[in-house]
């Protein structure tokens, strides 16, 4: 499944839905937020800046709904995993960085 350009693995039903990421070091994503679902992300491995605000690997960052991720730089190649409750797949919006 490719999605905002990303490949991803998806595990999902009306409730949440889960997925997997590995962005690559030096990447940047554009600013985004959602309406309606809270999104809760796990940095398994790597280090990464959401917000200006460092995380490492084992870090745990919650977006809530309305609540705008913004510079999101890749320092180290990464590996998350990704909550977002409940699911809506067209619940993603571009912001201002």
């Amino acid at each position: 499944m490719v999605c905002w350009g990303l490949s991803l693995s998806s595990i999902q039903d009306k409730s949440f839905r889960s997925l997997s990421k590995n962005p690559s070091r030096g990447e940047k994503w554009e600013a985004h937020y959602h309406k309606e679902a809270t999104e809760i992300n796990l940095l398994i491995r790597g280090k990464m800046k959401v917000n200006d605000i460092e995380l490492n690997s084992g870090d745990i960052f919650i977006l809530s709904p309305y609540e705008v991720a913004s510079n999101i730089t890749y320092i180290e190649d990464c590996e998350m995993v990704i909550i977002k409750t409940p699911s809506i797949p067209t619940d993603k919006f571009e912001a201002e960085d």
